[in-house]
């Protein structure tokens, strides 16, 4: 699936590099799970999703991964 987001995702999320891959993590695996997908691509302001932290190429995808998930109980 395609998601497009703008720069203000980036801005208000503040983060260093291990805490925005675990949001876009999160976000993906999301978005995964409602839409019964395994891979999304994720743009920033209709360019490939980059921040200082991290960059991808134009159709580079994220994929959903649920290996550091768990449930609490």
């Amino acid at each position: 699936m395609y998601i497009d987001i703008t720069s203000k995702f980036i801005e208000e999320m503040n983060a260093g590099s291990l805490l925005e891959s675990m949001i876009l993590q999160s976000l993906v695996n999301t978005l995964g799970d409602y839409y019964n997908v395994d891979k999304v691509y994720v743009s920033l302001d209709g360019k490939p999703y980059e921040s200082g932290h991290i960059a991808i190429t134009e159709n580079e995808v994220f994929y959903v991964d649920y290996k550091n998930v768990y449930e609490i109980k």
